[in-house]
């Protein structure tokens, strides 16, 4: 009607953002004891997994409930976090003329040793995982040996060290607890190594490390650096869950605490 002021529209609201809304829950319950997300869709756990850890600057263990779940979520979570490791459970008992798999036994000692290389990082285990025995945090620190490139490391007394140490002298390296030396080139197979090295060296001066197939014998990929476990992991041992830190943040998946 003549003389009416027109009425305005309230604007519109914009939608939230279900990203930056998921960002602030994960950092509101990093911050509580024992903090519970419940329900959360299968689909939807690495995402929220992922959240969590990027909110905070402690180590973080993703319990799942049995090893087909884990290797789920795990390979999930990798498109947001590819650093994550995977800690497999070790064999269950086998027949008596049957050896336990060295690949499962290399890939759970690599593992924790990469969680004493750095701190923080994502962590994704079962129950029965964390329950069976692994190497005390400081008897694997006392064990590991750097080799960086460009970096001295006596090439004499690193061979005693590992003759010392248990490893076996062979002409060729092809399975782990071996080394071999070919004037200044070292070949070792630490138990902890998906594959072995092979460190040349120029007088005691490290010059090239380098991954090698223990098959074909041909190099794979140059390293800038690698670790040694000079010793035997299995001399002291307790539940891998002795791992989990007092400030460390777990988040469990359809099963208990450990």
């Amino acid at each position: 009607p003549p003389g009416r002021r027109p009425c305005r529209r309230a604007p519109a609201e914009r939608p939230a953002d279900p990203a930056q809304e998921l960002l602030a829950l994960a950092a509101r319950v990093v911050g509580q004891a024992g903090p519970v997300i419940d329900p959360v869709v299968p689909g939807a756990q690495a995402l929220v997994a992922a959240c969590l850890a990027r909110e905070t600057d402690r180590r973080v263990w993703i319990v799942c409930a049995g090893t087909r779940a884990q290797e789920e979520l795990f390979n999930d979570l990798l498109h947001w976090l590819p650093g994550a490791l995977f800690l497999p459970e070790q064999e269950l008992a086998t027949p008596a003329d049957a050896l336990p798999d060295p690949e499962i036994g290399a890939e759970r000692l690599g593992a924790l040793e990469r969680l004493l290389a750095a701190p923080g990082g994502v962590v994704v285990a079962t129950p029965a995982g964390l329950g069976q025995p692994a190497p005390a945090p400081a008897h694997l620190a006392e064990l590991r040996l750097r080799l960086e490139r460009n970096r001295d490391q006596p090439h004499e007394d690193l061979v005693n060290r590992l003759g010392e140490a248990g490893y076996e002298r062979v002409e060729t390296v092809s399975v782990r607890g071996q080394f071999a030396v070919r004037g200044g080139i070292l070949d070792v197979f630490s138990p902890h190594h998906e594959l072995p090295v092979r460190v040349e060296f120029f007088g005691d001066t490290v010059e090239s490390i380098r991954e090698f197939d223990p098959d074909s014998q041909l190099s794979r990929r140059e390293l800038g650096r690698c670790e040694l476990l000079l010793g035997d992991p299995a001399d002291r041992t307790g539940p891998l869950s002795a791992w989990i830190g007092p400030s460390d943040l777990v988040v469990t998946v359809d099963c208990d605490a450990p």
